[in-house]
């Protein structure tokens, strides 16, 4: 999935084998794009559209299927996280020229039973295309902008506590106005990096929750660091495409 140099939506999918170092094709993602948030619960994918529409993803069958439609309508540059077994998701704008607004609500998804919860509203400001990362048992949110320009881009950053169901902000990223490019977490601390220089290679931050501190580690490599993506296996990250001087199908490899 993603986006071509010619604007186009993509919809093919691939299943990365890190033991091979290989790629296998899977079934095309099947509905309407674009595509604008996704976690993973247990061995299925949950895949949120700009129209509001939520799909799984089974691995075992390699098949899509509609499961729900988001309750609160079209959202763009909504953000996600999976906890304890349910996917959230919250935030973005409606990409309406003439009413345009940015949004603050959440919303809490049960695969098990299929159903929507409205929780917490995220406590910082309005704002489209925040990032999402989960440590432990913890989720975190925040950076993005307001929507309508950028700079300013939010630094704050919060954290939500599943069992609680609280929000509680943690130590601000420490760069203002950087446009991120990159964001993974393994299971002890996250990594967020942004284009800092003329070069585009991402300079990249670790926070570690322990601390609650921040602190600069190894910048990205490739000059393509906006808009890549990124998973996680056996606490090894992978980034995926990206653009910056042109679009790029590098995938790279971070060991903490």
């Amino acid at each position: 999935m993603g986006m071509d140099m010619t604007s186009l939506y993509l919809r093919d999918i691939w299943s990365y084998d890190p033991h091979s170092d290989s790629w296998t094709q899977k079934k095309d993602f099947p509905f309407d794009l674009p595509a604008e948030a996704a976690v993973t619960i247990e061995n299925k994918a949950y895949v949120m559209t700009f129209s509001g529409n939520l799909y799984e993803y089974d691995p075992d069958a390699d098949s899509w299927r509609f499961l729900s439609d988001f309750p609160a309508g079209n959202r763009s540059g909504i953000t996600a996280f999976a906890l304890r077994g349910k996917a959230y998701f919250g935030t973005g704008s409606n990409r309406d020229s003439v009413y345009f607004a940015v949004y603050k609500d959440f919303w809490e998804y049960d695969p098990s039973l299929n159903t929507w919860a409205k929780i917490s509203d995220f406590p910082g400001k309005a704002r489209t295309d925040a990032i999402s990362f989960v440590i432990a048992n913890k989720a975190y949110t925040g950076l993005g902008f307001n929507g309508l320009s950028a700079p300013p881009i939010f630094s704050d950053i919060w954290s939500f506590d599943g069992d609680t169901g609280t929000w509680s902000q943690i130590q601000d990223f420490p760069e203002a106005n950087s446009l991120i490019g990159l964001s993974f977490s393994n299971n002890l601390n996250a990594f967020i990096g942004f284009p800092g220089n003329r070069d585009l290679h991402a300079i990249t931050y670790e926070y570690m929750p322990a601390s609650d501190s921040w602190r600069r580690v190894k910048s990205f490599p490739s000059a393509n660091s906006l808009s890549t993506s990124s998973f996680v296996i056996n606490n090894r990250a992978y980034v995926i495409g990206g653009w910056g001087l042109e679009y790029s199908q590098q995938v790279w490899e971070f060991a903490p």
